[in-house]
């Protein structure tokens, strides 16, 4: 079963995903405090140690016979760094650990705010520190996981439209937009998407209805709704909003792609 807690264990995993997308984590303007300077200290050893080990393996290639006596400096090296490695890893568990345990309270919650305007919408984000950003992207993993949602790929798209236009054949093509969608989409027929799925784990539950929440108090106290109106719209610009919405529209999708006359349909 899908671990979806925001744990150590878990952020672990993300940490080492972030890395291989080229977001390095433990750089130390990344988060406002510095809280991965002792892991990083000791990576930096780990690339020095990994320079001598590249140095000395060359000089024992270089040598015609080599003996058992001649290898002992790069089995030291080689000691060395598994050391290292160990020491590291035992310094992230305890970093990860405290950041863990920042989140393990009963008032924590994913405090949003508004940020820029870009193409005349207005865009939201979550203040930035470490035990925030670890938990968006565990709740975004858990979004996918659960309802296996994900966004087309714009390359992928434009590569089967090709393909499509190429054969010769016949088409009416129609390229239109949702107006105002994300700040359109139902609180209560989302929720309900959201709450009819038994693998969906409570706490990600309640922390989507709490950022939820705070976003309509925030278009309630801007004045843009009342109190009394129907509850529409999720912030645009955080993260796994993206995620919610392709959810809302999959039974939409599904009737487009249903209708007979529809030979291709993407969003």
């Amino acid at each position: 079963m899908l671990d979806q807690s925001f744990s150590y264990e878990n952020f672990r995993i993300l940490l080492d995903v972030e890395n291989r997308k080229g977001r390095y984590l433990e750089d130390k303007v990344f988060f406002d405090s510095d809280i991965f300077k002792e892991s990083r200290d000791v990576s930096d050893l780990i690339i020095i140690k990994n320079k001598e080990i590249r140095e000395e393996s060359y000089k024992v290639k270089s040598i015609p016979k080599a003996e058992d006596r001649d290898y002992t400096l790069l089995e030291k090296l080689n000691s060395e760094k598994n050391e290292l490695k160990k020491n590291r890893e035992k310094l992230l568990e305890d970093i990860l650990i405290r950041i863990a345990r920042k989140t393990d309270v009963e008032d924590y919650e994913l405090k949003i705010k508004k940020g820029q305007i870009k193409w005349g919408s207005q865009l939201y984000e979550i203040e930035h520190n470490s035990e925030n950003y670890f938990v968006t992207k565990q709740l975004q993993r858990n979004i996918y996981k659960t309802f296996k949602v994900k966004q087309a790929s714009r390359k992928v798209i434009i590569d089967q439209l090709r393909l499509l236009l190429d054969d010769g054949f016949p088409k009416i093509i129609i390229r239109t937009d949702i107006k105002k969608f994300y700040e359109s989409i139902p609180h209560k027929e989302l929720l309900a998407k959201i709450e009819e799925n038994s693998l969906l784990s409570f706490p990600s539950k309640k922390m989507i209805k709490k950022v939820l929440n705070q976003y309509w108090k925030i278009l309630v106290a801007d004045g843009k709704k009342l109190s009394s109106d129907e509850r529409v719209g999720i912030p645009r610009g955080i993260g796994f909003s993206a995620y919610l919405s392709e959810l809302y529209l999959r039974d939409f999708d599904n009737k487009i792609k249903s209708l007979t006359n529809v030979t291709y349909y993407t969003r």
